[in-house]
């Protein structure tokens, strides 16, 4: 475990950011969640690291550029305001067994590592099961957003009692207001 100096935001990408369309191969097809701008530059200035972290297996399928990770994370920059403290994206195939796709960590770790930050006073908020397993992995606090995927996500959550997300937020806009109401911030 970290014992990092910093306190960080993990955030997943599709369905947790912007609005879930499946493989993102242009930039007119990114659209971002309501609300989304203004919880990032609430948790930036509240001394919040940003990391996003994501599963981009569009690339290892050839149906997105390898470039387009990238072209996104710097278009939902320029759309928000906010800069990205460090922004990870696995490229591979969910049958390539990576330790880098969600729910392996490797990406997660590294971006522990570049923020020094501290696991005790950060989160992972996703919308995945594969994101609440990576934070539990890494012995971090997860936040359910119900955004993207994140109803189907609550729903599977009965068939995994070993798997329980810290909170369960209606987006990441309350996601953040609630770690904030918190006394995280």
């Amino acid at each position: 475990m970290s014992s990092g100096i910093t306190k960080a935001l993990f955030l997943d990408r599709d369905g947790t950011i912007n609005v879930e369309r499946g493989y993102i191969n242009d930039l007119s097809m990114l659209e971002l969640i309501p609300g989304v701008a203004e919880a990032m530059l609430k948790a930036k200035r509240t001394g919040y690291k940003l990391a996003m972290i994501t599963n981009q297996a569009g690339v290892g399928r050839g149906l997105t550029p390898p470039d387009m990770p990238e072209r996104i994370q710097k278009e939902i920059e320029n759309r928000c305001g906010v800069e990205f403290d460090d922004a990870r994206a696995c490229p591979h195939k969910p049958d390539d067994a990576c330790a880098c796709r969600k729910p392996g960590t490797l990406n997660l770790q590294r971006s522990i590592e570049a923020l020094q930050a501290d696991v005790a006073k950060s989160f992972f908020i996703g919308d995945h099961l594969r994101d609440l397993e990576c934070a539990a992995r890494a012995g971090m606090r997860s936040i359910l957003v119900l955004t993207g995927h994140g109803k189907d996500t609550h729903a599977e959550l009965q068939l995994k009692p070993e798997v329980v997300p810290t909170y369960v937020a209606a987006d990441l806009a309350a996601a953040v207001e609630w770690i904030l109401a918190q006394g995280e911030g």
